[in-house]
């Protein structure tokens, strides 16, 4: 029994301690707190001379990665890249590139899965793509969806439930 009570003191002081990094002045990239205003979001840190930052972003549940797609063009997205920051308990460290020719990621609610879009697939599907979450990092992308209808801002929910656009022919 006082295994068990110190087992979930552990895990109680573990999750407030991840839920309280949102309130930290290093949560959002050490950038201003979201509000009802929009505002520009780190445009020094995801601007870069050849890209700039487009589409959908996401924060890891605990708020320690960020991911953001970036390409060189609207058209296409053969230049295209799922970039990401990671917080070491210190500071934030990167951009690093995560996947190539992706965009607009999105996370399980649990953190072990990425989503995204894009991919050289074929030129009649549309596919949502996912990435596993290792010791070792994400694995290599894998189709998740395949339809030959569009497919736009894929997101998990609590229920189970996945939506999607669709954008039919």
């Amino acid at each position: 029994m006082f295994l068990a009570l110190i087992i979930l003191v552990f895990l109680s002081v573990n999750i407030r301690a991840q839920k309280s990094f949102w309130n930290t002045p290093d949560a959002y990239l050490g950038q201003k707190t979201p509000s009802d205003t929009p505002i520009i979001f780190a445009q020094s840190l995801l601007s870069a001379e050849d890209t700039f930052p487009l589409d959908r972003i996401a924060f890891s549940p605990d708020g320690k990665e960020f991911y953001y797609p970036s390409n060189n063009t609207w058209y296409n997205t053969e230049n295209a890249k799922i970039r990401y920051f990671t917080y070491d308990g210190k500071k934030w460290n990167g951009p690093f590139v995560l996947n190539e020719h992706y965009y607009a990621p999105t996370f399980s609610l649990d953190g072990s899965t990425l989503y995204f879009l894009g991919g050289k697939g074929d030129s009649v599907h549309f596919f949502v793509w996912q990435s596993q979450r290792k010791l070792e990092g994400w694995t290599k992308p894998s189709v998740y969806l395949k339809k030959d209808y569009g497919l736009y801002d894929f997101m998990p929910t609590t229920g189970g439930t996945s939506y999607v656009k669709l954008n039919l022919r």
